[in-house]
């Protein structure tokens, strides 16, 4: 025999046969599944990478010529009218010993009739009575009514705001009996109070 003869007589040895262990197909088989499930995982968290990273540069970037979103709104302070009305703590008929010690005002000043004023630290102000009892709110200067008439607005929106107002006093519903008193200038409205009906001070 030649190599050649050799070589082929030795490749079909029945010796040479490996024993297939039973079941070992089914696991060369899930074997195979798990890898191609490894190598789609990879795919699809790569592609989400590149995705996320194109987005992120995305929101990044300013349109040519656009301009930057506009910084929110400020903070406007609106009148409640549900009784007591007022803003926030500063409210007709709270005690002024309760509000003085909020906090929230700046040292007294002497009104005439023994009246008490409190510049509040927001610009708004407290008018107290002499028996201790708040009888006038003025709004801070963005502070708005209701209806959205503040110091701003002008006397015709004030006028159809409010189709019962006379002049510029609005008397309102409720407890206790109030008003609203806009102090204007040149068709302007400059300040916006709230009154109590019949108050023994002078809110200005």
């Amino acid at each position: 025999m030649n190599l050649e003869d050799d070589l082929r007589a030795l490749l079909a040895d029945e010796r040479l046969d490996v024993p297939v262990r039973e079941g070992a197909e089914g696991v060369l088989v899930a074997r195979a599944a798990r890898r191609r499930r490894r190598r789609a995982v990879g795919a699809v968290a790569a592609s989400t990478a590149v995705v996320l990273a194109v987005g992120g540069l995305a929101t990044g970037l300013r349109v040519g010529g656009s301009e930057p979103a506009a910084p929110p709104a400020p903070h406007v302070v609106t009148v409640t009218v549900d009784p007591p009305p007022g803003y926030g703590p500063l409210r007709l008929g709270a005690e002024e010993r309760a509000v003085r010690d909020s906090g929230l005002l700046g040292a007294p000043v002497d009104l005439p009739g023994g009246c008490r004023g409190y510049p509040a630290h927001d610009g708004g102000a407290v008018v107290a009575s002499p028996d201790g009892v708040v009888v006038g709110v003025r709004l801070p200067q963005p502070g708005t009514t209701a209806a959205g008439i503040g110091a701003g607005s002008t006397t015709a929106e004030l006028a159809a705001a409010y189709p019962g107002a006379a002049g510029l006093v609005v008397a309102m519903p409720g407890r206790p009996p109030w008003r609203y008193s806009f102090t204007a200038e040149a068709g302007l409205i400059t300040a916006v109070e709230l009154e109590m009906e019949d108050s023994p001070c002078d809110n200005r």
